[in-house]
């Protein structure tokens, strides 16, 4: 990789219960959280109070898919938007940190308070399958993509546009890829915006666009922002594995890909 993204890379996953931490306080104060012990969950007066959250609410909840191996709850993505913080993964409940410490069934996706750290049940799409990466359309709405083949009751093969408020389907985003052929479904683990177009990358072999008629690509492809037309002018061939991340560079005239795959068109790729 030539090029440092202009985006802080996100791709973490974080496992087990409550998997969500704000270390702001820590960091301000110049101590780092591996020289300070593990702070109580604060309670919710003290959050009201606008205090610093050190303890959020979180997620829990095995999951055994066809993406990697069988695990506790696993955060993938996180997307800040305003005093809101997007969360994609493989974990099936919500875990309000008060009280009797409530479980929510919300699997896949979630949405939590960036000042209280409290989870914002109102934003509540429905998945039947995990979600791996998140960024936000110049419409506004949340891009996600992942394994996931319906959402909120729709087909919806590994991409989907939600609204930021309502967590409603935004019918106006029709892009998704496929993987015929196979018993494994299409999977998309990570998406970059540059200007008018939105790159997917990860294990699928076709796309899919408004008029709904399918092409061939090989773990990569680019849709328009607006409608999710596919680009049948971008179909780089990647042979070999699975693309885990994809960003573009600062001058927009290159698109860096990396994960197991072995080659790309004629030339080497990488399994690093």
């Amino acid at each position: 990789m030539s090029e440092r993204r202009t985006r802080p890379r996100r791709r973490r996953a974080v496992s087990g219960l409550a998997a969500l931490v704000a270390v702001a306080t820590l960091a301000t104060a110049g101590v780092s959280p591996a020289d300070s012990a593990p702070a109580p969950a604060r309670s919710r007066t003290e959050a009201g109070a606008a205090q610093p959250v050190t303890r959020t609410d979180g997620v829990e909840g095995r999951m055994d898919t066809t993406a990697p191996s069988a695990a506790r709850a696993h955060v993938w993505d996180l997307q800040v938007v305003g005093n809101r913080i997007y969360i994609a993964g493989k974990f099936r409940r919500v875990v309000e940190a008060g009280g009797s410490w409530p479980r929510r069934a919300q699997p896949f996706l979630a949405a939590f308070d960036t000042v209280t750290g409290d989870w914002v049940s109102s934003w509540r799409p429905v998945l039947d399958r995990p979600a791996y990466t998140l960024t936000v359309l110049p419409s506004g709405s949340i891009l996600a993509g992942g394994e996931f083949t319906r959402v909120n009751g729709r087909d919806a093969q590994g991409l989907v546009a939600l609204d930021p408020v309502t967590g409603a389907t935004d019918l106006r985003f029709r892009g998704q890829v496929g993987r015929p052929g196979g018993s494994e479904p299409a999977v998309v683990r990570d998406l970059e915006v540059r200007g008018s177009r939105v790159y997917a990358a990860g294990q699928f072999s076709r796309a899919r666009g408004p008029g709904g008629t399918l092409f061939p690509v090989t773990k990569a492809v680019r849709f328009a922002v607006t409608d999710g037309a596919p680009d049948p002018g971008w179909r780089p061939r990647v042979a070999g594995r699975s693309v885990w991340a994809v960003a573009v560079s600062t001058d927009g005239r290159r698109v860096h890909l990396g994960g197991e795959f072995t080659r790309v068109g004629n030339g080497g790729g990488t399994s690093q």
